[in-house]
């Protein structure tokens, strides 16, 4: 499940860059082994946030063309961190950390987390948001703070490209409302009360910032 923010005209420029049918086929393949690995080294219900530098220049029909990495098989044994740490261990420029509520965190390249650190002062859920992660991520970047700082960039929050709802469960996971946080902050409560892994890539000179939900 994904979603996409970016500015009407950098939107249609990314569309309208050189359809390298091709290039794209060995980038979606190797960005399904990344994941692939990184499955299985976070095992189920790991909760995780996946931070990337899209390549900017990449003309390819993907809105941030996932970065193409020599990922490795992880060990079937040990700590989590240490698993996802040996997935990107000939990869230059990954971090991985893991914090005190047991969020693994991995950033690739130096993404931009500005947008990140905008503070929401108070949002509340639908009964749909509180069980879909997708829809929920949808209010929060709908929230009047977030919708106020992209219209400063020339930028809009677009809908998921596949509007179907796919709910990872009917009983609600998230409280009713979120007060004084950052959108940062929100995504772990997110990414917390589901058990998943949350990505967020951006690409400054496009104006576009995408989030997916795995």
């Amino acid at each position: 499940m994904c979603g996409v923010i970016g500015s009407a005209q950098s939107s249609g420029a990314a569309a309208a860059a050189g359809h390298n049918a091709a290039g794209d086929k060995v980038t979606r393949q190797q960005e399904d082994l990344t994941y692939s690995y990184l499955s299985e080294a976070l095992g189920p219900r790991q909760p995780a946030r996946l931070y990337y530098a899209a390549d900017c220049s990449a003309r390819s029909v993907e809105p941030l063309p996932f970065p193409v990495l020599d990922v490795t098989k992880p060990p079937k044994s040990g700590p989590t961190a240490k698993k996802v740490r040996a997935v990107f261990a000939k990869v230059g420029g990954v971090t991985v950390t893991s914090g005190p509520a047991g969020i693994i965190r991995i950033t690739i390249g130096t993404p931009d987390k500005a947008p990140l650190m905008v503070r929401i002062a108070y949002v509340r859920f639908t009964e749909e948001q509180r069980w879909d992660p997708l829809s929920a991520i949808n209010a929060i970047m709908t929230s009047k703070e977030v919708v106020y700082r992209m219209s400063r960039q020339g930028a809009l929050w677009q809908r998921p490209f596949d509007d179907t709802l796919n709910p990872i469960t009917k009983v609600p996971k998230l409280p009713a409302t979120l007060r004084d946080m950052s959108v940062d902050e929100a995504l772990d409560r997110i990414a917390l009360a589901f058990g998943i892994e949350i990505d967020y890539g951006e690409c400054g000179r496009k104006g576009l910032i995408y989030f997916s939900v795995l």
